[in-house]
């Protein structure tokens, strides 16, 4: 139910963002919410308003889940309105102009809050980047679609690099802030795996493996105000655990460590992406030693 409600709330996050017509004119693009029906498909609902099914499962990729196939009725979504004159911004603008030029966007553009994909930090209108950060995730974040931050960015292709700057369209310069210098984005060990946690699961589990005693790291988002769990159980010797919040800094992890059996806890105070570290106490008697690690991030 937790993770109805918070897909509902995500699909009713209004884009409005501007749109840029061969004459150089900016223009608001519209957008609206749809509840699903009984036999809807992205298909029907995209030539229902001259848009891609791709473009609405890229919105509403947290609302609809993994499979674009499985369209629930009930489902609240946001859609791109191509086939009507975009609106104008009277009464919602709130004046001026934005970061590259266009008029001040209503006020369903600011920013809604980290989440996956889009953990960096904003100083309006700068987002820096960080690890794991994707465009539909950081477009979805400001409530702006995928298009218009490419655009306002200039970016030939949707690869990101951490500690990159972008600038968010919509925001309106009188509320600008400088971005910070040099950002400071922990550097992602060789080899990391990244763990992605299941829609509505709070927790993931891996099998490890140490080979010829280097550490395995293993990266994962969270958000500040979390708590996150680090459990290991070696099948060889002890383990020791340790951790990198998304400043580079090294906390403290409480609970068992250095033992077969690790039993560990961080709350957390910065949104990001966390390197956990899992390296064997004393050199394996064997080129490799593999354990079991489980994760869990809650409230």
């Amino acid at each position: 139910m937790k993770v109805r409600i918070l897909r509902i709330l995500l699909a009713l996050t209004l884009l409005c963002t501007p749109l840029m017509l061969d004459s150089g004119v900016a223009l608001a693009q519209n957008y609206i919410t749809v509840i699903t029906q009984p036999g809807d498909t992205l298909s029907t609902i995209a030539r229902n308003y001259c848009t891609t099914w791709q473009e609405i499962y890229n919105m509403n990729v947290q609302a609809i889940g993994p499979d674009p196939n499985q369209l629930e009725p009930g489902t609240m979504l946001v859609v791109p309105d191509n086939c009507g004159v975009p609106p104008s911004n009277s009464g919602g603008s709130s004046g001026g102009t934005d970061s590259i030029g266009y008029p001040c966007a209503p006020p369903t553009v600011y920013d809604h809050g980290p989440r996956t994909g889009a953990s960096g930090a904003y100083y309006a209108p700068y987002y820096t980047v960080a690890w794991g950060d994707d465009i539909y995730s950081i477009a979805s974040r400001f409530g702006i679609s995928p298009n218009s931050l490419r655009q306002a960015n200039h970016l030939a292709s949707d690869s990101l690099q951490p500690g990159q700057q972008l600038i968010i369209p919509g925001i309106c310069t009188g509320n600008s802030t400088p971005p910070p210098t040099s950002p400071s984005v922990p550097p992602v060990p060789s080899g990391a795996e990244r763990v992605q946690f299941s829609p509505g699961a709070i927790s993931a589990s891996r099998v490890g493996q140490t080979a010829w005693g280097q550490p395995k790291s293993y990266v994962l988002s969270a958000m500040a105000g979390q708590r996150m769990e680090i459990y290991t159980t070696s099948h060889g010797g002890s383990l020791v655990v340790s951790a990198t919040q998304p400043n580079g800094v090294h906390p403290v992890l409480n609970g068992t460590n250095n033992s077969v059996q690790n039993s560990l806890w961080l709350n957390l105070s910065t949104s990001g992406d966390y390197i956990i570290t899992v390296a064997p106490v004393q050199p394996p008697e064997g080129p490799t030693l593999t354990f079991d690690i489980t994760f869990v991030v809650v409230w």
